[in-house]
């Protein structure tokens, strides 16, 4: 009997970890969407700052949403991780979009002839906010509907683009995804 009990637990095991080691293999395109649909059930603050960030508006573009923008990208995926939340939900969050299959163009300031272009690329936008109750700020600015927002990061394939960059290519990724989405 207990060996019957025994084949079973670890028939179990071996069907977690397949399916775990097969989840961990997925390509993001695939993973990140099932992501967004499993902690739009699980987390109650996940449609909350998600909802927040995706309708602030894109720096310099204020015609355009987050939303608006990323969905020129095909599948855009929003999560969300915990660095550092309480028991109610307040703390900080990074908020994650995810897009892929997108061409994006922009000149080059360093030469000026050419032009930086990523085809076919996986673009990442990446968040680190603050939520304190239903406030959610980016450093000291509020985060709403309408009101620009400025994310920390654009990566677009393997190129990072961050928001204290010297150089123009952080706010010409954004203009370039604005121009895509029709504005």
């Amino acid at each position: 009997m207990a060996n019957k009990i025994g084949r079973i637990v670890l028939g179990i095991i071996i069907l977690c970890a397949i399916v775990v080691g097969g989840y961990m293999i997925l390509p993001g395109s695939v993973k990140f969407p099932l992501k967004a649909k499993l902690q739009d059930s699980t987390d109650d603050n996940y449609a909350t700052i998600v909802n927040t960030v995706k309708a602030a508006t894109v720096p310099k573009n204020k015609k355009v949403t987050f939303e608006q923008m990323m969905n020129v990208t095909d599948g855009p995926a929003w999560t969300i991780e915990k660095i550092s939340v309480d028991d109610a939900g307040n703390g900080m969050y990074d908020v994650f979009c995810d897009g892929y299959k997108t061409t994006v163009s922009w000149e080059n300031e360093k030469t000026d002839d050419s032009m930086i272009t990523h085809t076919d690329s996986h673009v990442r936008v990446i968040f680190h906010i603050n939520k304190k109750g239903s406030e959610i700020t980016i450093g000291k600015d509020v985060v709403e509907a309408g009101k620009v927002a400025y994310p920390e990061t654009i990566i677009i394939d393997d190129y990072d683009y961050n928001r204290t960059d010297e150089s123009s290519y952080y706010q010409s990724a954004l203009n370039s995804l604005c121009k895509m989405a029709g504005q």
